[in-house]
Order: structure tokens, then sequence, then C-alpha cells
């Protein structure tokens, strides 16, 4: 990356910054959309509060986290409409 890009200096970046500069950078741009471009207005937040940071342990684990990505659209819609009753959460698949 040239050094003039925006957000790019020389220091090592960790996880957590990189997440926060990606929030930030698309809320931003996500709320020029609705403002500028007739983009549809989400009434929530755009981004839960925090993040799971997993490492990957093999073939067998990363098969199981896609399932669960997947899935959690699923798992959202089921939790809403059984008033938040939490069966089928991340803790179970890992």
């Amino acid at each position: 990356m040239k050094s003039n890009d925006r957000f790019v200096d020389d220091r090592k970046l960790s996880l957590p910054d990189i997440m926060h500069r990606f929030k930030t950078m698309t809320t931003k741009r996500y709320v020029d959309g609705v403002k500028n471009s007739g983009w549809e207005r989400f009434n929530k937040k755009l981004w839960q509060r925090s993040y799971w940071e997993r490492i990957i342990k093999n073939e067998r684990h990363l098969k199981r986290v896609r399932a669960y990505i997947e899935a959690n659209p699923r798992r959202e819609y089921y939790d809403n409409k059984t008033n938040g009753d939490k069966k089928g959460t991340y803790e179970t698949f890992y």
C-alpha cells in the first residue's frame, strides 16, 4: 500500500484495530449512502458490539465454523420467535 493511503501507517495493526477500522469505514460509507444515494435506512445497529477471535485448528473445525455461519440467520429468526431462548448458540458448536 502507498504511504499516503488513508488509515495506513508503519505500525503493525492488531486484529481489534483492523476490526475497529473496518466497522468505522463501512458504517460511514453506509450513512453516506443513506444520506446521498437513497439507500434504505436500517433502524438497528449495523455491527454487534464485539466479536469472537478464533483460530481455526483443523479441517473439521473449519467445517463446523462454516456450518455455524451458514445457520446463523436461521438461529436469529428462531431466537426472535422463541423470546430469546438461546438453544443452538455459539458455545454449543465448540
